[in-house]
């Protein structure tokens, strides 16, 4: 049986989101203000 890439994990594709959330969340703090609003709706 033919072992899958490790892109196609689930689990390598939550830490890579998380990661990615991280780094928008650091390198733009104003994008907050738009999650922000869309909890407020």
């Amino acid at each position: 049986m033919a072992k899958k890439p490790i892109y196609k994990s689930l689990y390598f594709q939550v830490i890579i989101a998380i990661i990615a959330g991280i780094l928008v969340g650091h390198f733009s703090p104003s994008s907050t203000q738009i999650v922000n609003g869309v909890e407020q709706h």
